[in-house]
């Protein structure tokens, strides 16, 4: 998956960390708390407001001590990753990737992507990981972009995806309506990155792949609603959903009404 996120509720206290194996990027999402950091030789002390971003790079010994209780997510990022998504798409020399160390900056993309991705986290009926996916390539290519030592080449530019392409990953995904599929499950049938798959398919559809997926369900679902008497419940189960819960919400959002009262109307 290439992301690691976790919520932590902590005491004043302090951390010493010998090396980071992954990218760090810390989000204050509680009150504002005292933080020192050392790294790479350096010390840095601030007072990190709600919603500032603190990134620690992978492969330097660090230490943390902070003054107060703090509230804050963490968003881990495999090298691996970072480097796979930086070649396929925006071409850079995976030996030269590089992100910068930042403490106590603002920075409202990465507060965003942070809050969908603690809401998914913390959600009883968690989107999927196509939704993640989707989240964590765009998390990754602007760090790349905003943060990263060396300045990118140009991407590539958003033209939509040409027809045949577009039919194959529709294709895909019709079948795999029931399962748990991620991005670069779809980017791989067209032959593309996952990240430049998905900005694609947006140009092409209006929609993000894991609203289309989701979409594409409660298409499904409405059909199978109206064909015959299989139960809610065996419908939600059918198509994927963890629970019926889940699936009674999504139908609502979609369509303005529960699947009972739309197989009532029928």
């Amino acid at each position: 998956m290439g992301i690691v996120a976790q919520q932590y509720h902590h005491r004043p206290n302090s951390l010493i960390s010998p090396q980071l194996q992954q990218h760090l990027v810390t989000l204050n999402f509680g009150s504002p708390y005292t933080l020192t950091q050392q790294f790479n030789g350096r010390t840095q002390q601030a007072r990190v407001v709600k919603g500032n971003t603190i990134i620690t790079p992978a492969g330097q010994a660090t230490e943390w001590h902070w003054q107060n209780n703090v509230n804050v997510l963490h968003l881990r990022l495999e090298p691996t990753f970072v480097n796979t998504v930086a070649e396929r798409v925006l071409g850079i020399d995976p030996n030269h990737v590089e992100l910068v160390h930042r403490f106590n900056v603002p920075d409202p993309m990465i507060e965003q992507l942070g809050r969908a991705l603690l809401m998914e986290l913390l959600s009883e009926h968690p989107s999927g990981r196509l939704y993640v996916d989707s989240l964590t390539n765009v998390l990754v290519a602007h760090l790349l972009k905003h943060h990263s030592a060396a300045p990118p080449v140009q991407e590539q530019p958003t033209l939509g995806l040409p027809p045949y392409k577009l039919q194959q990953a529709i294709d895909y995904i019709q079948n795999h309506l029931e399962t748990d599929i991620t991005l670069a499950d779809i980017a791989v049938q067209v032959g593309m990155s996952p990240y430049y798959f998905a900005r694609q398919f947006k140009q092409s559809t209006g929609i993000a792949p894991h609203q289309y997926h989701t979409q594409q369900r409660i298409e499904r679902a409405k059909a199978l609603l109206s064909q015959g008497d299989e139960s809610i419940a065996d419908i939600s189960f059918r198509l994927g959903f963890t629970h019926q819960s889940h699936f009674t919400t999504q139908f609502r959002k979609l369509t303005g009404t529960t699947p009972s009262a739309f197989r009532r109307s029928l």
